[in-house]
């Protein structure tokens, strides 16, 4: 799914582990429609937001990606499932899953705005950012890797 990207899979890892950590009954959901993280979510990561959601929201996206650490960009796709919560549990089928996706898009600015302010809030508090940093995630990645992490998430592009 995501070979050749080692740290794209260990943040859709994170991710999971965090979702089924944190809303068991969400990830359940989820698993049991078959909306598969890495379909969407590596998405989102890959394009740092700018697919699937309008430039206001990429922007204050950017700006919190900019003045944090990259591991962020895990929490930030929690909090907007998170905030997206009540949408997704009322689907019964894949493609009312994937229509919640698409509708951020869409959001007129009020939305924007509360989804921008929820997010804001969550960093602040630093809700799971002990998650990330956790786990087998990262002994994972720096045995694919080959090398040693210490604080931060080093990827050695130059392997074999």
């Amino acid at each position: 799914m995501t070979d050749g990207f080692p740290l794209l899979s260990l943040y859709i890892e994170k991710f999971n582990g965090i979702l089924k950590k944190k809303h068991e009954s969400l990830y359940n959901k989820f698993t049991d429609l078959e909306f598969v993280a890495y379909l969407w979510l590596s998405k989102w990561f890959q394009t740092l937001f700018t697919y699937d959601f309008n430039y206001y929201i990429v922007t204050r996206l950017w700006d919190i990606l900019i003045c944090e650490e990259m591991d962020v960009i895990i929490l930030i796709a929690i909090y907007i499932v998170e905030f997206m919560k009540d949408d997704y549990m009322n689907c019964e089928a894949l493609d009312e899953l994937i229509e919640v996706n698409k509708n951020i898009y869409s959001f007129d600015f009020k939305q924007n705005q509360r989804l921008i302010d929820y997010i804001l809030s969550n960093i602040h508090k630093k809700k799971y950012y002990s998650q990330i940093n956790k786990g087998g995630g990262v002994v994972k990645l720096s045995v694919v890797c080959g090398q040693e992490i210490n604080t931060s998430i080093s990827i050695n592009y130059d392997e074999k």
